[in-house]
C-alpha cells in the first residue's frame, strides 16, 4: 500500500479504469473499416475473430474517423444488468465470452457481449482529448469508466464504488 501510494505521489496525469472481466481483443480498422479483431492469444499468436467481432452489436464495422490506420485494444465482455461484484462476484462472466469466442457457429450470446477500450496506441496524447474522440467512434463506455485521480485516496475511492456500485460489467 505504502509503495503505491508513493508512486501515486510521484506522477500526474494519472487516470483509473476498472478491470473488466472478460478476453483482450486487439481490432485493426484500416482508413475506417475493421478490418481485423485479433485475440491475444498465447502471447505470440492470438485466434483470429473478426468475422464473430462483426457480428456483436455495440462494434462499430465504419468509422467516421478515417486515418489510414486505427488500433484499439480492449476487452470483450458479458453485459450485466446492475452487477455487483461485492455481491455477486465473477460469474464466470470471461468463461462465457471466451466460449462464444471459440464456438464454431455464433449464437444469440454475441448480442450480450459488449467491448471496453482500455488501451489505443497511436491515439491522442492527452486522455481527454483521447476519451472524446473515441465517444465520437461509438466506444462512449470507456468515457464513462475512465477518471483522472490525483492521490491514492482518489483511486480507493474508485476501487470502492466499482467494488460495491452497480456495473454493466462483472
Amino acid at each position: 500500500r505504502r509503495q503505491l501510494m508513493q508512486w501515486i505521489a510521484q506522477r500526474e496525469d494519472l487516470w483509473i479504469q476498472p478491470k473488466v472481466d472478460g478476453v483482450a481483443v486487439t481490432l485493426v480498422y484500416q482508413h475506417g473499416k475493421l478490418v481485423s479483431a485479433v485475440s491475444r492469444g498465447n502471447g505470440l499468436q492470438g485466434e483470429d475473430w473478426t468475422e464473430k467481432v462483426r457480428l456483436i452489436p455495440g462494434i462499430p464495422h465504419l468509422l467516421t474517423d478515417a486515418s489510414s490506420s486505427l488500433v484499439l485494444q480492449g476487452e470483450l465482455f458479458l453485459k450485466m444488468t446492475d452487477h455487483r461484484q461485492r455481491t455477486r462476484g465473477g460469474v464466470n462472466a470471461r468463461s462465457v465470452v471466451a466460449g462464444e469466442m471459440r464456438r464454431h457457429q455464433p449464437s444469440p450470446v454475441l448480442s450480450q457481449i459488449g467491448l471496453f477500450v482500455w488501451e489505443w496506441p497511436d491515439g491522442p496524447k492527452t486522455m481527454p482529448e483521447r476519451l472524446e474522440k473515441l465517444k465520437e467512434m461509438g466506444f462512449a463506455m470507456t468515457a464513462d469508466y475512465t477518471h483522472a485521480i490525483g492521490s491514492f485516496a482518489d483511486a480507493e475511492k474508485w476501487r470502492h464504488d466499482w467494488y460495491h456500485g452497480p456495473l454493466p460489467f462483472v
